[in-house]
């Protein structure tokens, strides 16, 4: 494969990506969907006498890092091959563009009572835009070489590890919603203080149904299927699957103290090593870590 191909594919794929992570960032910005309708002319007015104070320090924050992804993953998109008159080009409509879709939601978010309207989120939207921008043009072309080298190294001719990366990101993102970031430590130290934060393992299972705790155990399988992929010895062992699963869960548990509406439970995070130590003995046992050794000795 020319160098030229490689860099085709590789915009193909920043292409699909930043899809998924703009249509990601869309709903998570007008999720609930609790629509309060009124005019346009009502909507406009509405709009155009946003707040422009700001309201907190963090939520300025996790709006800067929420277009942080968006623009770097369009530039990839691209820029890819070109030379640097188009990638000035495509920086200038991107951080147009990224201002325009920031604009937009927030006039979406008029109709939603439960969403506020703020000219600070547009300045910290539009900047995340322009900091992923300056982060492709500083170490995005190093970064795509690597990738693709891992992507060759251990998936390569391989498309069922894929599936399980996506699902992973699609996992990480449902716990994640509804998307209402705030990296306020007040509203974690709240989250502490009206026991919206578990650290001892099953001290909630009083609240928890059988239901609910199968439910979570069972969408960790996966994530030990997928850790088979990356075993570089034959035998693999399941207490890996575990441990690392552990820390995925624990980390998803992690990101959950930031968002609103969400409870961070240290039996979820138990119960997501468990999940995973099942799917560990799958893939041990139907042999995916063993084939997937093989591949790497061959290659």
């Amino acid at each position: 494969m020319t160098d030229t191909d490689r860099k085709s594919r590789a915009g193909w794929a920043y292409g699909l990506v930043c899809l998924g992570y703009l249509i990601f960032v869309i709903y998570g910005s007008v999720v609930p969907l609790k629509i309060q309708w009124m005019t346009f002319d009502e909507a406009w007015h509405r709009f155009w006498h946003m707040s422009v104070r700001l309201e907190s320090r963090s939520d300025l924050v996790a709006n800067v890092l929420l277009f942080v992804p968006l623009t770097f993953l369009a530039m990839g998109m691209l820029t890819r091959g070109g030379s640097r008159t188009p990638r000035r080009l495509a920086a200038a409509v991107l951080l147009c563009s990224a201002g325009l879709l920031s604009g937009l939601i927030e006039f979406a978010q008029v109709y939603l009572p439960d969403r506020t309207t703020a000219l600070s989120d547009i300045v910290g939207e539009t900047t995340g835009a322009l900091i992923g921008i300056v982060c492709w043009s500083a170490f995005g072309a190093k970064l795509t070489g690597r990738l693709g080298r891992f992507w060759r190294a251990h998936f390569k001719k391989r498309r069922l590890p894929i599936i399980f990366i996506g699902y992973a990101m699609i996992l990480v993102l449902y716990y994640l919603q509804p998307l209402d970031l705030s990296l306020s430590p007040k509203e974690v130290y709240c989250k502490f203080k009206y026991g919206e934060v578990t650290l001892v393992p099953f001290a909630d299972l009083a609240e928890a149904t059988p239901g609910t705790m199968i439910e979570k155990t069972l969408l960790m399988v996966p994530i030990g299927i997928l850790l088979a992929f990356f075993a570089r010895r034959r035998t693999y062992p399941v207490w890996t699957a575990v441990v690392w699963g552990g820390i995925f869960a624990a980390g998803v548990e992690t990101l959950q103290l930031f968002v609103s509406g969400r409870h961070s439970s240290a039996t979820d995070a138990i119960l997501g090593a468990v999940g995973a130590g099942v799917g560990g003995l799958l893939a041990k046992t139907f042999g995916i870590a063993r084939e997937t050794s093989a591949d790497q000795t061959v290659e």
